[in-house]
């Protein structure tokens, strides 16, 4: 499923040393995943969330801004592997997933 998805405008912010919130648009519709760093340093994704009120085109709901799409939330370790290979953030997760690699 996550595959067939068109996704795109793929970036990325770091609310503080533990947690980023990647933010896409899968058929025009806001969404963003959000990840926290577990004790080891890996960050882990922990839900998708909707990123505006309007009506999901995955899930149908209506008024879910910040809450999870039960769709994507489903597939969450796969859409996180495929979004973190889009050029706009891939930089940084190849430096990422170093510093984590090196503190083992």
């Amino acid at each position: 499923m996550i595959e067939s998805l068109k996704i795109q405008n793929v970036r990325q912010s770091a609310t503080d040393e533990d947690r980023i919130f990647i933010y896409f648009t899968i058929q025009d519709y806001c969404y963003y995943l959000f990840l926290q760093q577990n004790d080891e340093g890996i960050f882990i994704p922990k839900r998708i969330d909707h990123f505006t009120n309007d009506k999901c085109p995955l899930c149908h709901s209506h008024y879910k801004y910040m809450k999870d799409c039960s769709i994507l939330d489903d597939h969450n370790n796969e859409l996180f592997q495929r979004l973190i290979e889009y050029p706009s953030i891939r930089l940084e997760w190849l430096f990422l997933n170093k510093t984590t690699s090196q503190k083992e």
